[in-house]
C-alpha cells in the first residue's frame, strides 16, 4: 500500500497495516473500542470535508453566473460538476456495503458499554467475507475505486489540453496533485497471493471493517477535494481568508473613565482580507441567535459564536441577529427620526477598525454585543457576532473604585504571569493592595512600565478586588474586576525549531536531531514546554516499522539514533505518545507529529 505524504492519511493507512496484522489475532475489547473511535473521527472528517467540496464547487458557481459569456468559465464549471458526480458510483457502493454489514452485526447499541455507541457484534469475524467476498461487493468496491481514479486522471487530462499524451500519471506528477492510489488485484503474503478484498476482510473483525471502508471514503473525499481546489485555481478562484472570533480586538481609550467623561473604544477585526470592506454593528443579539450559534464551556457560560453564512441572494432579513432593526437598509431621513430603533452602524477606517464614541453615563460594569459582517469573495456574506466574552465591556470609575485592566487580553491563563494596569482615582500606588481569590499577585514591570502580575492557580473564574489604605491608616475593600481564566493551549511539536514541516531530507533531520521543542504558535506569553517522553515510530515504505520509546527532548540516544539512520527516502517518522510538561505547572500529552523524509 502506498504512503501519501498528508499525516492525517498516513496514520489512517497506518491503521490499515495494524488490521492486517490482527488477522490471526484473538482481538480485544479495547481494540474494538479503538476502531469504533477511528471509524467515528473519521466520519466526522468526512463530514468536513463534504463540506470543503459543496463550498468549492458554490464558488466555482458563483463566478460562472457572474460572467457566464467567459468561455473559460463555462468550461471549467461544467468539468467541475463532472468531477464531483464521477464518483458518485464508488461512494454510493461503500454506503451500501457498510448498511450491510451494520445490519448484519444487529445494528449500533447505546454506547452504554463501550462509551461509544459500537455494533452489537462488533468482534464477529464471518460478516465481513460473506458480504464482501461470497456476495461479491468487494470486488465491486475495488472495481469502482480504480475506474474511479481512472475516469478522475482522464478528465485532469482533458482540462490541461494533454489527451494525446503516453502516460497521463505524469501530468497529475506536474501539477503535484495527489490522489489515491488504484487497489491492486492482490496483496502478497509471504510466497502467497490474496486477492484485495479478501485481505482487508478475512478474519477481521466487522468493526475493523467498517473503519477500513470509511478510510476509503476519505481518500475518496481527499481525492476529490485536491482536484476540486486545482479546478478553483484554474478558473482564477483564490482561497477564501477564514478566521475566528479571537481576531476580534475591543480596546477602550480609557480603561476606565470617569462618570460624564467622554471616550472611545475601537473595535478591530484584526486579520480581515485587506480587500474586502467590514461593517460593524452594534446593538444586543436576540436570544435565538444566541441559543442557535453560542459556543458554550462546560459552565454554560458563552465563550465565542459560530459565524452566520448569507448565501449570495438570500434574504438577509431571514438571518439578522440583532434585536433592532439593520440601519443599512434604512432611509436616512428614518434613520435620523427614529434612531433608537435602528442598531449602531460605526464608521470603519480602511484598516478594519471602527470606533465608537460614548459618554460614561452611569457607575458601573457596562457591557454591549454586536456583529461584524464581510462580505465574501464569491458573493457570500459572513456575519460573526461578539459580545463581552469578547471584552465588549468597559467599567465607569468614579474616586472610590477600582479600575483593573489585563495588559495583555481579555483572559486570564493558568499558571503564567498575566500583567495588570491597576489603579484607583484619588489613591496613590502604595496605597493599593490587590487581592485575588483564586491565584496570587505582585510587583513587577511590563514593557518597561510599573504593573502587578496575576499568578493563576486554576482554570473557571478569577475575582481580583483592592484593599486601599486611608490617610488615617484605616483600609477598606474595593470591587475590582471579575475574569475568565483559561488554559494555555497545547504547544505543537517542531524539529529543531522548524515547525509545520511536511518533508526534510535525511540529512536535515540527522543534523537537527539533537533537540525537539513544544512551542504554542502565536502565543502572548514566552513558555517553554519541557519533552517529558515520546515515542519514535519508523513507517516504512517496505512494510518492516519500528518504533522506540525515548524520555526527554534528545533523539541522539542510542536506539533513536539508529532508527533515524536506518530511515530510506520515502519513509515517515512518526512522533507519538508525546508528554509534556508546561510553564503553567501542567503534564499534558499533544499532538502527534510525522515528517516524511525526502530524496
Amino acid at each position: 500500500m502506498s504512503l501519501p505524504k498528508q499525516p492525517r492519511q498516513q496514520m489512517i493507512n497506518l491503521m490499515y497495516l495494524v488490521l492486517m496484522a490482527l488477522l490471526a489475532m484473538n482481538v480485544s475489547q479495547n481494540l474494538l473500542k479503538s476502531f469504533g473511535s477511528i471509524d467515528q473521527s473519521l466520519t466526522e472528517s468526512n463530514k468536513q470535508q463534504t463540506i470543503r467540496i459543496e463550498n468549492a464547487l458554490s464558488e466555482i458557481e458563483v463566478a460562472h453566473k457572474r460572467d457566464p459569456s467567459k468561455n473559460k468559465l463555462q468550461v471549467i464549471y461544467k468539468q467541475s460538476k463532472e468531477l464531483a458526480s464521477l464518483s458518485k458510483v464508488s461512494k454510493e457502493n461503500i454506503k451500501k456495503v457498510k448498511s450491510m454489514l451494520i445490519d448484519r452485526a444487529g445494528g449500533y447499541d447505546d454506547g452504554s458499554i463501550f462509551g461509544i455507541p459500537m455494533l452489537k457484534e462488533s468482534d464477529n469475524i464471518d460478516y465481513g467475507m460473506e458480504i464482501m467476498d461470497t456476495r461479491g461487493h468487494g470486488l465491486k468496491i475495488k472495481e469502482a475505486m480504480n475506474q474511479l481514479r481512472d475516469n478522475w486522471v482522464n478528465l485532469i487530462s482533458n482540462v490541461e489540453g494533454r489527451t494525446t499524451v503516453p502516460n497521463k500519471e505524469d501530468i497529475l506528477k506536474e501539477l503535484g496533485l495527489e490522489i489515491m492510489a488504484k487497489r491492486p488485484n492482490h496483496i502478497k503474503e509471504g510466497d502467497e497471493l490474496i486477492p484485495w478484498h479478501i485481505n482487508i476482510s478475512k478474519g477481521v473483525p466487522v468493526t475493523a471493517i467498517i473503519a477500513t471502508l470509511t478510510q476509503l471514503e476519505h481518500e475518496i473525499l481527499n481525492s476529490e477535494n485536491e482536484m476540486i481546489n486545482y479546478m478553483k485555481s484554474k478558473a482564477g478562484i483564490e482561497d477564501e481568508f477564514r478566521t475566528d472570533l479571537s481576531d476580534i480586538l475591543i480596546i477602550p481609550d480609557n480603561t476606565h473613565p470617569f462618570l460624564n467623561e467622554n471616550f472611545d473604544i475601537n473595535i478591530y477585526y484584526g486579520r480581515r482580507q485587506s480587500s474586502l470592506p467590514i461593517e460593524v454593528i452594534i446593538g444586543k443579539i436576540s436570544d435565538d441567535f444566541k441559543e442557535k450559534f453560542a459556543i458554550t464551556d462546560s459552565n454554560n457560560n458563552i465563550i465565542d459564536y459560530r459565524s452566520i453564512l448569507i448565501k449570495e441572494g438570500e434574504d438577509k432579513r431571514k438571518k439578522w441577529p440583532l434585536l433592532k432593526k439593520d440601519p443599512r437598509d434604512a432611509d436616512p431621513e428614518i434613520l435620523k427620526n427614529e434612531s433608537k430603533n435602528y442598531a449602531n452602524l460605526l464608521k470603519t477606517d480602511k484598516n478594519g477598525k471602527a470606533r465608537m464614541s460614548l459618554i460614561a453615563e452611569s457607575i458601573g460594569l457596562h457591557e454591549f454585543e454586536g456583529v461584524i459582517i464581510q462580505k465574501k469573495q464569491n458573493g457570500d456574506t459572513e456575519y460573526k457576532l461578539f459580545d463581552k466574552s469578547h471584552g465588549a465591556k468597559y467599567q465607569v470609575a468614579n474616586k472610590t473604585e477600582a479600575a483593573i485592566a489585563a495588559l495583555k487580553m481579555n483572559v486570564l491563563y493558568v499558571g503564567v504571569e498575566n500583567p495588570l494596569h491597576i489603579s484607583v482615582p484619588g489613591y496613590k500606588n502604595d496605597q493599593i493592595t490587590p487581592i485575588v481569590n483564586n491565584g496570587i499577585i505582585t510587583k513587577s514591570t511590563f514593557q518597561g512600565k510599573s504593573c502587578y502580575m496575576a499568578k493563576i492557580k486554576k482554570g473557571g473564574y478569577v475575582d481580583i478586588d483592592l484593599i486601599v489604605k486611608e490617610k488615617d491608616g484605616s483600609t477598606k475593600t474595593i470591587k475590582g474586576m471579575r475574569y475568565r481564566a483559561k488554559y494555555l493551549d497545547d504547544p505543537k511539536l517542531t524539529i529543531g525549531g522548524v515547525s509545520n514541516a511536511k518533508s526534510m531530507n535525511k540529512e536535515e533531520i540527522i543534523q537537527i536531531r539533537k533537540k525537539l521543542y513544544a512551542l504554542i504558535p502565536n502565543s502572548d506569553f514566552d513558555c517553554i514546554f519541557k519533552i517529558k517522553s515520546f515515542e519514535l515510530f519508523l513507517i516504512s515504505k517496505r512494510g518492516s516499522n519500528n518504533s522506540v520509546k525515548c524520555r526527554g527532548a534528545a533523539l541522539n540516544n542510542g536506539k533513536a539514533k539508529r532508527l533515524i539512520e536506518s530511515a530510506k527516502p520515502g519513509d515517515t517518522l512518526w512522533f507519538r505518545e508525546i508528554k509534556v510538561s508546561g510553564c503553567d505547572g501542567r503534564d499534558r500529552n499533544i499532538s502527534d507529529y510525522m515528517i516524511d523524509i525526502s530524496t
